[in-house]
């Protein structure tokens, strides 16, 4: 559907599914891929030749030297749901790539402040 929409430069795919990520990579190799279970490091992620993580942000506070290591290997990472100022600040101090959010006026408002 995406293909025949002529819509690849405009999807990326979000999964919790190992084998939904799987599919998509095969049915489009070059398509941004993102996985979203939180139990992968960004290296088992990279030999799936996945885009990167979208994973909750209590996953990145206890492995937060995967931010690091996924953007060595190219990987953008997204963090999911925060909401609260003292959490958006910690994950935006890790340089995430992306916030997911109920609050993106809170997140605008801090990051206008650094």
């Amino acid at each position: 559907m995406v293909r025949d929409r002529n819509l690849q430069d405009r999807v990326e795919y979000i999964a919790f599914g190992i084998n939904f990520v799987q599919q998509v990579r095969k049915l489009d190799p070059k398509a941004p891929v993102f996985y979203l279970n939180g139990d992968l490091s960004p290296k088992v992620l990279a030999t799936m030749k996945l885009s990167g993580f979208d994973y909750h942000f209590n996953v990145v506070y206890q492995k937060p030297d995967w931010v690091k290591e996924a953007h060595g290997l190219g990987q953008k990472v997204n963090v999911w749901t925060v909401n609260s100022p003292e959490d958006i600040q910690k994950i935006i101090d890790l340089k995430v790539d992306y916030i997911t959010t109920d609050e993106p006026l809170l997140v605008r408002d801090i990051l206008q402040k650094q």
